[in-house]
């Protein structure tokens, strides 16, 4: 039985072509323990779900099953505004959202959750007025927090989405 990865993101906005002859689309980063789910095809396109850690894997999705190719055999678009969804080498299945014990409130509008910190990046979610989140991240500038809302993982601007005045800012990670 194959086990694909599952619960994992929506598509990030951003597509992975494949540049190899024929590349093996596997059930977790690791090509020794990853089972091959499929085989896809050189210039062919597919909607990106999110990567690794370390950039070395990203998560791709065929026809509604996700599978993981190598980075070095496939051109990402926007690869910045990819989440990381799991730790590389391990079976990645739940995006990085680990809650720092820090909230931010939407105010005083709906505030637009994005793949990545910055406006350019694509659209995931929408944190309505008045809605909490749990950040797990931020920018080196605390213009961006990193969060979770109903399973959405993504950012939203600090402008809009504020943060508590007692929240402690150094234990959340800069991971934008």
């Amino acid at each position: 039985m194959i086990v694909a990865p599952t619960n994992v993101p929506a598509p990030s906005g951003s597509v992975a072509t494949v540049t190899a002859y024929r590349l093996n689309v596997r059930s977790q980063p690791d090509v020794i323990n990853g089972q091959i789910i499929t085989r896809v095809n050189r210039l062919e396109s597919y909607p990106v779900v999110g990567r690794d850690a370390n950039a070395a894997w990203y998560l791709i999705s065929i026809n509604g099953t996700n599978g993981w190719v190598g980075a070095n055999f496939v051109n990402v678009s926007n690869p910045g505004g990819v989440p990381v969804v799991g730790a590389s080498g391990a079976p990645t299945t739940v995006p990085n959202t680990g809650a720092t014990g820090n909230v931010v409130t939407a105010n005083p509008y709906n505030v637009v959750i994005r793949s990545g910190p910055g406006t350019q990046y694509a659209r995931v979610g929408l944190l309505p007025v008045g809605g909490t989140a749990p950040v797990s991240g931020r920018t080196s500038t605390n213009s961006w927090w990193q969060i979770n809302f109903n399973g959405i993982s993504g950012w939203v601007s600090s402008q809009y989405a504020g943060i508590s005045s007692t929240a402690n800012i150094g234990i959340i990670p800069v991971t934008g």
